[in-house]
Formats: structure tokens, C-alpha cells, sequence
């Protein structure tokens, strides 16, 4: 890459706050470009108000997922691509933003709050911090790598995307989401005086909502809650109740 760790910093720093600007309008036009400026300001040369103009545009996409672009396009820029750059910018915007919502909406962060629930029936006060610890542990890193990707992929971005997609952390969160969900389940029903309205309930949502298959992941985690709450002769102790 030739650009420097210290731009890599600062240009990421600044994607940070990309809906900072968010507005109807242009949605996240504003937050890219103050991204994006310093940047151009280096490699546009006399071509900088063109350059400005020309990324003070519409852009949408997930936050998350915006570093690609931005690295992608920095590299057309730098190469003088100005032109091919918008273009980048305008087709990545939406199949990205499609990848990020089921990814980061859909599976990591659901998997972080049950994370962080199942954290709250031992420790109360450590549910919020295991979250923002969890979540920001996984998308922080995975933002920083995305910026370099998209800068090394500018010569095919849209074949970068595969690269991007992170079947990692969506397999991993696709087993911890059901195995949560159990184990929460599991707790409350057996922790409380109504375990059958506890089960109940749970089991009415779970089923319009998932597959079988994860349905039956559900069952072996409420029945090995029920084994090891009743072999340890414990009562969990529901933060809610006290």
C-alpha cells in the first residue's frame, strides 16, 4: 500500500464517523467526504475542487461496510480514476449495505445481546460492558481490515466483496444466536415459579420465527440447562425479580 500507517489511522478514524452528518438528502454523502477528503486534498493535486465535487454525493450503504468503498475508491483516486471512482462508489453502496444488515443487524449484534443476557443472570452489571465488548471486538477489527481490502481490490472491487464477507462470524453467530436463546430460556424457565408459561412462551415466538433444525439445537440446550441446574441443585437468580 502506499499509503502510510499513519494515513491508514487517520483515513480509518475517520470512517468512524461517517453518520455524523446522516441527513435525508444525501444520507451519508457528508460523512464520506469528510472521510475522504484529506485524502483527495493529497492525490488530486490542482484536480482537488473537481475531486470535492464530485464525492459530495448521494451514498448509503452499512456503516460497517463503508471502508471497502472508501478504500476502493481512494485507490482509483490516487491513480487518477476519478470518474471509475464515483462509479465504485455508486454500485458497491447497495449490495453492501445488503451484506452488512444481515451480517452485523441480523447475526453478530443479536448474538452479542444474548451473550450479554446470558452474562446478566450471574452478573448483572456486566451485561452492558460483555456487549459492547463483544460487538465492538468483532466489527471493530473488521472495519480496519475492510479499509486496506477495498484499497487493494480496487482494480476489481465488486470481486473483493467475496473476500469481505465475513462466513467466519456469520457461521459463528448463527450457532451462538439459537444456543443463547436456549440457555436464556432454559435459565428463566427453570429459575422461576412458572417454568410452563416461561417455556411457553418462548417456544410459541421461537417457532413462527426459526428453522427445525434450530429449533432442535434450542431443545438439547434447555434440556442440558435443566440437567446442570438440577444437578447442582442451583436457583438462578433473575435480575428483573430482585
Amino acid at each position: 500500500m502506499s499509503m502510510s500507517r499513519y494515513e491508514r489511522v487517520r483515513f480509518f478514524l475517520r470512517t468512524l464517523a461517517i453518520q455524523g452528518s446522516w441527513n435525508f438528502p444525501q444520507m451519508q454523502g457528508l460523512g464520506f467526504f469528510f472521510a475522504i477528503v484529506p485524502w483527495l486534498r493529497k492525490v488530486s493535486g490542482e484536480g482537488f475542487q473537481s475531486a470535492c465535487r464530485r464525492h459530495l454525493a448521494y451514498f448509503n450503504t452499512h456503516p460497517f461496510f463503508a471502508p471497502y468503498i472508501l478504500g476502493a475508491v481512494a485507490k482509483l483516486e490516487e491513480e487518477g480514476k476519478g470518474q471509475e471512482a464515483a462509479a465504485v462508489r455508486r454500485s458497491l453502496m447497495g449490495p453492501l449495505g445488503a451484506v452488512g444488515d444481515g451480517l452485523y443487524w441480523g447475526k453478530v449484534r443479536p448474538a452479542s445481546i444474548l451473550l450479554a443476557m446470558a452474562v446478566s443472570l450471574i452478573w448483572p452489571w456486566a451485561a452492558a460492558p460483555v456487549f459492547l465488548l463483544v460487538f465492538n471486538l468483532i466489527q471493530i477489527p473488521a472495519r480496519w481490515r475492510y479499509l486496506a481490502e477495498g484499497y487493494r481490490s480496487a482494480a476489481d472491487p465488486h470481486g473483493g466483496v467475496a473476500r469481505v464477507n465475513s462466513r467466519t462470524i456469520s457461521r459463528l453467530s448463527e450457532k451462538l444466536i439459537p444456543a443463547g436463546c436456549g440457555f436464556i430460556a432454559g435459565a428463566v424457565a427453570f429459575g422461576t415459579d412458572k417454568p410452563g408459561i416461561s417455556l411457553g412462551l418462548f417456544f410459541i415466538a421461537f417457532l413462527l420465527f426459526r428453522r427445525r433444525a434450530r429449533t432442535l439445537s434450542v431443545l438439547v440446550c434447555l434440556l442440558a440447562v435443566a440437567l446442570c441446574l438440577g444437578w447442582l441443585g442451583v436457583r438462578v437468580r433473575l435480575p428483573w425479580s430482585w
